[in-house]
């Protein structure tokens, strides 16, 4: 098993510094109604009252981001845990899980999830340790997640459905996420676990498991890797992490904030569902696909936006032949096409085409076979009535609708 050493990660909406409630009254003395956990969750104080918490246990160390961690009342279960915001942060004070503190701060009612903020580490005061309690959870007896709300618990063995998405959350087979607020972790999808344990947290409207580290991911299986094709794959007859070998660049690399971070590929001969967008989240650093490469692929099936494509990890699962090979640019009539998803990522030509509007403010020209163009490769020149004989390019789909992009001024022909 393979642990990212950093990553991009989605914070639950009160960890977002952007969105951060600093109007509490909170205070950083010890001093505040004394109240459990359980009183809280079950809405006993009111938004905004300042309460003490006592000898109350620590389930997780401070978050990536060093803001917050778990804490719950002794002896678990359902609606015993809450999570502790500390809007300055940790500085000197050390948590981990098993001690026990005394903590005083503001109920917090932040997008749906129930949190105490505290202004400073000066009102939390270590204790003691105990015993932490993990409550073992089966999800498919789960009316509401809301009662097991920031409690530590495990909910059994679990196949990991999707891979990491680009917020470093996967999702397993019983419906939740894991998401890395505690941990950067990295798991493929079809891996699977016997046991999976974290704190449970709501963000983005998304109950969502915190692993705290390695040990909570009990019994990691590696994925069994099919080798497959691109037609197999479009035709949604594999999922997860695969191989396809000798596929051929179609295009240029696209790119996203100046990085480039993925390129089209087709099996050879093309034809309907030949096509595929290779994608890689952090970029292909110092790698740049080449129009004729021959590649073997090895990446997670994933669909973005009803857009299929394969999710590459690490730059040595795109392993390069060093041979070429030549482009089959397929003709499609498009008053003969019923559903454009056949062609989707694959090289054709739609033979004449003439321009029904001038290019709007994202690139892309109506025209008279009802698809698009669009500039995803190239800014080409265009006006309104303008007419080329034949338009060639990749079949992409953005905003739902399917467009062309041509790749550069020799698929406009005049």
């Amino acid at each position: 098993m393979r642990f990212a050493l950093l990553s991009l990660f989605l914070l639950p909406a009160c960890l977002n510094p952007e969105t951060v409630d600093d109007t509490a009254d909170t205070t950083d003395t010890n001093v505040g109604t004394g109240a459990t956990i359980q009183q809280i969750q079950r809405g006993d104080f009111a938004e905004d009252e300042t309460v003490t918490l006592r000898g109350v246990v620590v389930t997780s160390a401070a978050t990536v981001k060093n803001d917050g961690f778990f804490v719950q009342d002794a002896g678990g279960g359902e609606y015993s845990g809450i999570y502790v915001f500390l809007q300055a942060g940790l500085d000197s004070l050390y948590l981990e899980p098993g001690l026990t503190i005394n903590v005083t701060g503001s109920v917090t009612e932040f997008y749906d999830w129930t949190e105490l903020s505290v202004t400073s580490e000066t009102a939390i005061e270590v204790t003691g340790s105990a015993d932490v309690t993990v409550d073992a959870v089966d999800p498919e007896a789960v009316v509401s997640w809301e009662a097991w709300e920031s409690c530590l618990i495990s909910v059994g063995a679990s196949t990991v459905a999707e891979g990491l998405n680009n917020y470093n959350e996967a999702l397993l087979d019983n419906g939740l996420k894991i998401d890395d607020l505690l941990w950067v972790f990295d798991v493929d999808a079809g891996s699977s676990f016997s046991n999976v344990t974290g704190a449970l947290g709501y963000s983005y409207e998304e109950w969502k498991l915190f692993p705290r580290f390695e040990a909570d991911l009990e019994g990691y299986t590696p994925p069994t890797i099919e080798t497959t094709t691109i037609q197999d794959i479009q035709n949604e007859q594999v999922t997860g992490t695969v191989i396809i070998e000798d596929v051929i660049v179609t295009s240029p690399m696209t790119s996203k904030d100046g990085v480039d971070n993925g390129f089209y590929v087709q099996a050879a001969g093309g034809g309907e569902r030949s096509g595929l967008y290779v994608y890689r989240r952090d970029g292909f650093g110092g790698y740049s696909a080449e129009i004729g490469d021959v590649l073997t692929i090895k990446g997670e099936v994933t669909e973005y936006y009803d857009a299929t494509q394969i999710v590459v990890k690490d730059i040595e699962d795109l392993t390069d032949s060093q041979n070429t090979a030549d482009l089959t640019v397929s003709a499609v009539d498009p008053t003969a096409v019923s559903d454009w998803e056949d062609w989707e990522s694959c090289l054709v030509n739609i033979g004449s085409v003439t321009v029904t509007s001038d290019v709007d403010d994202y690139g892309e020209v109506k025209t008279s076979v009802g698809l698009n163009i669009d500039n995803e490769f190239y800014d080409f020149p265009s006006s309104n009535g303008q007419t080329w004989s034949e338009v060639s390019g990749v079949l992409g789909y953005s905003f739902s609708a399917f467009k062309i992009w041509p790749r550069f001024a020799a698929d406009l022909v005049e």
